[in-house]
């Protein structure tokens, strides 16, 4: 143990890259542990990632970008729909379609690159500080990290053994609770800044239009977590027909 340490201090004081830290002091513990061969090393890897529950983290970013082909513009509308009268209500109807987004994706990267790409420049257009939008789509788009299906939730699952059912139904509420949050904060400091509402009357048809081509993306969370509560699905199958239904509704439903 004492050369496991000793030798990552001194990669991390020479300015090593943690991995290399990581793996070069893990491999000096086994060398002054008497064991000559380095393959047991290599075995506790393949040990650590041969896990069906972590299949579901490639198929759950999949079936993110898939939803990024026309979902994400049809749920941005949605938001903007329903919260946009809000005073600040282009920033809340982004703090809610991070909310809609991340629940489909379940990565916080996803999410910001998504919805940041979009809401960002155009609250910047409608007289919203840069550095004000940025750090609205960083907080909003770290929601995907907790709102299942939670990618990070389904790998400490995978390493501690917890039920990532369980871990992903915890995620619910303090991930609500987090856009509730964002929401309020922002329509205090819109209502101090003068950052306006959306004064954008829709009519009739076009509530209708919208409800309707949001739906679709909407009931992505409706089938992954409840095949996953129900017990009729495993996370890594969940996650499996969240990628079929991604691709049905972006090749079919949206044609994008």
């Amino acid at each position: 143990m004492t050369a496991l340490i000793i030798t990552f201090i001194l990669l991390l004081l020479v300015g090593a890259p943690i991995f290399f830290a990581v793996g070069i002091s893990a491999s000096a513990f086994v060398l002054s542990s008497g064991n000559n061969s380095l393959a047991i090393i290599t075995q506790k890897m393949v040990d650590g990632i041969i896990s069906t529950t972590l299949m579901a983290l490639p198929l759950f970013i999949y079936s993110g970008n898939l939803m990024s082909c026309g979902a994400t513009q049809r749920l941005m509308r949605f938001a903007d729909m329903i919260l946009g009268k809000i005073p600040g209500g282009l920033g809340t109807a982004a703090c809610g379609g991070a909310a809609f987004f991340g629940s489909v994706s379940g990565s916080a990267v996803a999410t910001s690159a998504a919805i940041g790409s979009i809401m960002g420049p155009e609250m910047v257009d409608r007289g919203y500080k840069p550095g004000y939008a940025a750090s609205l789509m960083a907080g909003a788009g770290a929601m995907g990290a907790i709102i299942p299906p939670s990618i990070c939730f389904v790998v400490y699952a995978s390493i501690t053994g917890a039920s990532v059912t369980k871990m992903l139904t915890a995620g619910i509420f303090p991930g609500l609770s987090v856009v509730l949050g964002l929401i309020i904060l922002n329509c205090f400091i819109s209502a101090k800044r003068g950052y306006g509402k959306s004064n954008y009357k829709y009519t009739a048809k076009e509530v209708l239009t919208i409800t309707l081509q949001a739906i679709p993306a909407l009931a992505m969370p409706v089938f992954v977590l409840g095949s996953i509560m129900s017990g009729i699905a495993t996370a890594t199958e969940a996650a499996a027909i969240s990628v079929i239904y991604a691709f049905l509704l972006a090749a079919f439903a949206y044609g994008e």
